[in-house]
């Protein structure tokens, strides 16, 4: 498989700004990553999924993955973005980390309220509200969700994701923020799933002694070593070809 797009979602986990703009009929995209333009110096990776872009070298890559927020961003987005622009299965790889289950990600129109927000409007024309905000407490309160069904809802969420890829025929795998192993849905799609020594994105760093001072994200050793991990499994799933 020669990848000529990457198109990447998560949380904070995966998180590095756009990276890049997507293929349209008129032009091939863009990849922040790449190395050798002397107008546009190559950015330098601060995620697994930059690595990735920059290992690679797809012609574009956009990541979409936003801190705080869950899956139904993660689900959106994919979508939305393959539904939009000129991703053709044969050359388009997704990649995305499965947040924390129970996150509300409450969807809003285009604003800058939202400062974690990557894209800008003509990507993507709307946003979300920022957890712990006014407005997204607001709606915490008249929604009282409980866990369960914010488990239930988000499971439903990347199922349809799942079924779309599936169903279209894009090539795509997923990794966790945790061990979420025990998962159905993660299981339902394991010949997909990065499982990390530890199981999940988080352990992984513990186990390697590499998370940041917050003691919950992996560092910047740990995104490249990350990244290792998925690229031997990108590479033995699709045979994938590097520019």
């Amino acid at each position: 498989m020669k990848v000529k797009n990457i198109l990447a979602s998560g949380c904070s986990f995966t998180q590095d700004g756009l990276g890049g703009l997507p293929p349209t009929l008129t032009q091939l995209g863009w990849n922040s990553y790449r190395e050798g333009d002397v107008d546009y110096p190559a950015k330098t990776p601060q995620s697994w999924a930059s690595f990735l872009a920059k290992k690679i070298d797809p012609d574009s890559f956009v990541n979409l993955a936003t801190a705080g927020h869950g899956n139904y961003l993660v689900s959106k987005t994919i979508y939305d973005m393959l539904q939009t622009y000129n991703y053709n299965p044969k050359n388009t790889l997704v990649i995305f980390n499965i947040s924390h289950m129970a996150r509300m990600d409450v969807v809003c129109e285009y604003n800058t309220e939202n400062d974690l927000i990557p894209w800008p409007q003509d990507i993507l024309n709307y946003s979300f509200l920022k957890p712990n905000s006014d407005k997204w407490s607001n709606v915490m309160k008249n929604q009282q969700s409980d866990i369960e069904e914010l488990i239930i809802y988000n499971t439903e969420r990347l199922r349809e994701l799942f079924e779309y890829l599936d169903k279209n025929k894009y090539p795509f795998v997923f990794t966790t923020l945790a061990d979420y192993t025990d998962l159905p849905i993660v299981q339902e799609y394991k010949e997909h799933y990065i499982q990390l020594p530890g199981n999940g994105m988080f352990e992984y760093a513990g186990i390697l002694g590499l998370l940041s001072e917050d003691e919950f994200h992996p560092n910047l050793e740990a995104h490249f070593l990350i990244s290792r991990v998925i690229y031997d499994f990108i590479c033995e799933k699709y045979n994938v070809e590097v520019n």
